[in-house]
C-alpha cells in the first residue's frame, strides 16, 4: 500500500469534518426563571415571554460551545431530545444569549407601543440561559468515523514491481512509495518478532 503523506491525511480529514454535523442535546427551559420575570406593565411582560418563547424553541447555544463547534465550519446541527434524534437546523440560526437579547432589542424597536428604555431595564439577559448543549459523546463519535472513513492510502506496489533505479530522479510519488515501503517493512518487523 502507498500511504499517504500526514500532511495530505490532514488536509482531507480537515474537509471531511466539514461533513461534521455536531450533536446539541436540548434541555427544558426553566419555567421558573421566567415566572420570576415580572415587570408591572403586563403586556410588555407578556410580548417578553412571547420572545423567550420563540428563542428556546429555535434554541440558545452558549458562546463556549458555539466557539467549539465553529473551529469545524460545519453548517448543521442535529438536536437531541431525550432519548430521540431530533430534527437537523442550521447552526446559523441558533442563538448565543447575546444575539438572543439583541434580537429581541431588534425586534422590539418595530413595535410602536414598546419604550426601548423600559425594556432595557427589565434585565432580561439575565433570563436568558442556554438550552441546548454539545453532545460529546455523540459529536466524538461521528468525528471518529468522519475520520476512519479517509482513506490512509493511495495506491497499491505489486510484488515485484520496480520503485525507483539507480540514478532516476525521486518524485514525490517514488518518495511516497519508499516511505510506504519502509513503513510496510517496519510492521512486518515487528510482526515477526512477536512470533518468535
Amino acid at each position: 500500500a502507498i500511504y499517504k503523506p500526514d500532511q495530505q491525511l490532514a488536509v482531507e480529514r480537515a474537509e471531511a469534518l466539514k461533513g461534521l454535523e455536531p450533536y446539541l442535546v436540548v434541555s427544558n427551559t426553566d419555567e421558573s426563571v421566567l415566572n420570576n420575570f415580572s415587570p408591572s406593565n403586563f403586556r410588555l411582560r407578556d410580548w417578553v415571554v412571547e420572545q423567550f418563547n420563540e428563542i428556546f424553541s429555535i434554541g440558545v447555544i452558549s458562546f463556549q460551545d458555539k466557539q467549539k463547534i465553529d473551529e469545524f465550519n460545519v453548517e448543521y446541527v442535529v438536536l437531541v431530545e431525550g432519548n430521540r434524534l431530533g430534527k437537523k437546523v442550521l447552526m446559523s440560526d441558533l442563538f448565543t444569549p447575546k444575539t438572543a437579547y439583541d434580537f429581541i432589542l431588534k425586534k422590539a424597536e418595530h413595535v410602536g407601543w414598546i419604550d426601548l428604555n423600559q425594556l432595557r431595564t427589565l434585565n432580561i439577559d439575565q433570563y436568558i440561559k442556554p438550552n441546548l448543549e454539545i453532545d460529546q459523546i455523540k459529536t466524538d463519535q461521528a468525528i471518529e468515523v468522519i475520520i476512519n472513513d479517509v482513506m490512509l492510502t493511495s495506491g497499491m506496489v505489486q510484488l515485484g514491481e520496480k520503485i525507483i533505479g539507480r540514478g532516476e530522479v525521486v518524485t514525490e510519488e517514488k518518495y511516497q512509495m519508499l516511505v510506504s515501503l519502509k513503513r510496510a517493512m517496519g510492521k512486518e518487523e515487528i510482526y515477526n518478532n512477536d512470533n518468535i
